[in-house]
């Protein structure tokens, strides 16, 4: 089983997330998270394969709580998925340490493919990032 860990601050774009990534064979969400500040905590104490993790996040950048999330467990399998096709969040995201990057226009179509190749060790750069 895939252990997945998903975080928005949006609670709809949540179960959004979910009912699409449990479509992906063996995939299991096992956390939701709608705070930025209980991401490290919560990650920690389950240790995912994969965490799904927006960009935009309120009071706190995906970008921050990524780094935070990367120092406490370098380990840890960080997905990007955004609204922004920007290249800062773009090279932000990838440069905090996540491993890919997901617009959520194209989330429907790419989440199953993308978490297969982070998970394999790749990198994954969605739709319309190319020349981001």
């Amino acid at each position: 089983m895939i252990t997945i860990m998903l975080v928005d601050d949006q609670p709809a774009m949540l179960i959004g997330m979910k009912s699409l990534v449990e479509e992906t064979p063996q995939a299991q969400v096992v956390a939701s998270v709608s705070d930025p500040g209980e991401v490290v905590a919560t990650a920690l104490d389950l240790r995912p394969d994969l965490i799904l993790l927006d960009v935009s996040l309120g009071r706190i950048s995906g970008i921050d709580v990524t780094r935070d999330l990367l120092a406490a467990w370098p380990d840890a399998r960080v997905l990007a998925v955004s609204a922004h096709a920007d290249s800062i969040y773009v090279r932000g995201m990838l440069d905090a340490g996540a491993r890919g990057y997901l617009l959520k226009d194209h989330l429907a179509g790419e989440v199953g493919p993308a978490i297969d190749k982070v998970l394999a060790g790749g990198a994954w750069l969605g739709e319309g990032l190319a020349t981001a």
